[in-house]
């Protein structure tokens, strides 16, 4: 976001399943000790969600929030966010995507904040490339854009060696064209 005076803190997660509840208490822990007011899940595993499931794992102080179901028990993207501190809108969802309008309660300023759980087929990778590429963002917009891209965009990405040079090409191409910028990830370099 190019407004020096908003400061935001976002927890980003591949959760790999919201259904256990075992997990819920260990989730509510990292969300408090983060200080975030936004939470951004990805392979919550769930076709639906309502607050009173998401009180399980957010504090209380999470009361607003935006989903794409899964199919079946694949995939499901959620993004969940503090009311006292954004109004929120959804704008966009597919089934790789939500994207949400949000507005700061402190100081008014509006921001995009797009959520991604990208798909792990080869020809799945293909189509959402091709929808992330044909995003228009204007100059004057402040969007971020957070999830599990199932991508990489340089070898040293990986925790092992591999990975398809088409694709980090492809995706690299997608990256310059919208003039992404990467933030670096703060704590482990993988979340595998």
């Amino acid at each position: 976001m190019n407004n020096t005076n908003r400061n935001c803190n976002i927890l980003n997660w591949n959760i790999r399943g919201l259904n256990s509840p075992e997990k819920w208490l260990h989730i509510q822990n990292k969300i408090s000790e983060s200080g975030c007011s936004i939470v951004c899940f990805q392979d919550t595993k769930k076709e639906s969600i309502d607050i009173s499931f998401i009180r399980n794992f957010c504090p209380s102080r999470f009361d607003a929030f935006a989903f794409t179901p899964s199919i079946g028990r694949s995939g499901g993207i959620l993004t969940v966010w503090n009311s006292a501190n954004f109004k929120g809108e959804l704008l966009f969802q597919n089934s790789y995507t939500v994207s949400v309008g949000l507005q700061s309660t402190k100081c008014g300023s509006c921001w995009t904040l797009t959520n991604v759980y990208a798909p792990c087929q080869d020809d799945k990778k293909t189509e959402f490339l091709g929808w992330l590429e044909g995003i228009h963002i204007p100059d004057d917009a402040d969007w971020l854009l957070v999830g599990d891209f199932n991508l990489i965009w340089s070898p040293d990405d990986r925790n092992k060696p591999g990975g398809k040079i088409s694709d980090m090409l492809h995706f690299n191409a997608v990256i310059s064209e919208l003039e992404l910028i990467e933030i670096p990830l703060k704590g482990r370099k993988y979340t595998w």
